[in-house]
């Protein structure tokens, strides 16, 4: 249940394509405390106040340059209670008192907080502190689920998020279709909000509780996010938290402009009802049975995969796609190969990502001539689990079952991996096409 929703949701992060480049901030680290000693990611403390980081990628010695003051760390030097450490991807963790004292800055430890005076009139920096669990500091930033990105040909991956209390860590990236900001949530499921460009971070509201991959898709217009939570689908007002329930569904989704929603309500034997819900006026209209719904990029169609059996008694095998406007016009694309669940539309609107049990398990199906063309076969006999179309179309990212992610040209070539040594839970494209984010473990630390 746990896959499938994400399979159905991880694609509503996706928004519009940006006019300006698109940035996107680290997010602000959390200090982790153990034996009453603070630790702090020396990549992420650089950035915040502004400090010069050379770092030897063989060694791992790390120094930090502040002005005229600098500092020199070894991890794990012998001799030293505070060893810094290094991090999965994260570069070294270093202690900040040490850190502090030795560039000039001053610290308050509030137990809970701790404050970062820099030289000059420059504005104090507040930071989270988490007291570790386990049995030594890096369990505080290496043991949960991490976000990262990295530009669609693998290149430049990088750490985002170094948020981790009792080793849940943080929760999936849901981006404002104009990529003004983010939202994501903790394990206390506080919903976090900041700016793409900056690293205010905020709370915004509260949800009941989410899996790791849940995404919290942003409206249209900016100025509220939808929640799935027990089968019940609901709005949620960014500015003072009213939430507003939509309906029962055991899948949904939102369409890119904001005006529809597509609900699946399971009947009595399993068989699921699709239902499109007008977000104006709340007015309902049944589709048919079938499930996995997912809106063209314009938001004027809906293809779904159809349940049911045929007058053979076989389960019926094919996608329908359903036109909103500029009139109610339905289109059934016959398939062979079981189970084709619709994932991704090109960014045209003409293609169709789909995954299918059959040899090839990832396959695009053209929607003007209705052939479909094998993309990827199964990777160790295990299936895709999510797939997206680059900004340009030209290729396809996909992400393997309880693996890592692969990028494979749009005409089937060139099969690469592109992550190695995670357990990705879910991922999606900025708004422009310029990074994949994905939130993920590493193996070695399930």
């Amino acid at each position: 249940m746990r896959r499938m929703l994400i399979l159905s949701l991880f694609v509503l992060a996706c928004g519009l394509a940006l006019a300006a480049p698109f940035s996107l901030a680290t997010f602000t680290p959390t200090v982790a405390r153990f034996d009453n000693i603070l630790y702090i990611p020396a990549r992420s403390l650089a950035e915040m106040i502004g400090a010069a980081i050379a770092e030897d990628p063989n060694t791992g010695v790390t120094s930090l340059k502040l002005g005229e003051k600098s500092v020199t760390f070894t991890p794990g030097k012998a001799g030293e209670k505070a060893k810094p450490f290094t991090l999965f991807h994260g570069g070294l963790a270093v202690p900040l008192q040490s850190c502090a004292d030795a560039l000039g800055i001053e610290v308050a430890d509030a137990r809970n907080t701790v404050t970062l005076k820099l030289p000059g009139d420059r504005p104090p920096i507040s930071l989270t502190v988490e007291e570790n669990q386990g049995n030594n500091a890096r369990d505080c930033y290496d043991d949960s689920h991490m976000l990262f990105m990295m530009k669609p040909d693998g290149s430049g991956l990088r750490r985002l998020s170094y948020r981790n209390a009792d080793g849940i860590g943080i929760g999936m990236v849901s981006f404002a279709p104009d990529g003004s900001f983010l939202l994501t949530y903790d394990n206390y499921c506080q919903v976090l909000m900041r700016p793409t460009a900056s690293r205010e971070e905020r709370v915004v509201g509260g949800i009941d509780g989410a899996d790791f991959g849940t995404t919290l898709p942003v409206s249209a217009d900016g100025k509220s996010y939808f929640v799935h939570w027990k089968n019940l689908v609901s709005r949620v007002l960014l500015a003072g938290g009213l939430k507003q329930p939509i309906c029962i569904a055991n899948e949904y989704a939102l369409s890119p402009i904001g005006k529809y929603l597509a609900a699946v309500q399971r009947k009595p034997g399993g068989v699921g009802q699709v239902i499109l819900i007008t977000l104006e006026d709340y007015s309902q209209q049944e589709l048919g049975v079938g499930s996995t719904p997912l809106f063209t990029p314009d938001g004027n169609k809906l293809v779904f995969h159809l349940a049911g059996q045929d007058k053979e008694g076989k389960p019926v095998d094919a996608l329908m796609l359903y036109t909103i406007q500029p009139a109610n016009d339905k289109k059934i694309y016959p398939l062979s190969g079981m189970r084709n669940i619709p994932m991704a539309f090109s960014t045209d609107g003409k293609e169709l990502l789909f995954n299918t049990d059959a040899k090839h398990g990832l396959c695009v199906l053209d929607l003007v001539t209705g052939k479909a063309r094998a993309l990827a076969p199964w990777q160790d006999d295990m299936t895709y689990l999510a797939a997206l179309f680059t900004a340009d179309n030209k290729a396809v990212i996909a992400l393997q079952a309880y693996g890592d992610l692969f990028r494979v040209n749009a005409d089937g070539t060139g099969l690469t991996r592109l992550t190695k040594g995670f357990s990705i839970d879910a991922f999606t494209l900025t708004p422009g096409g310029e990074y994949v984010v994905f939130l993920g473990v590493p193996k070695d630390k399930q």
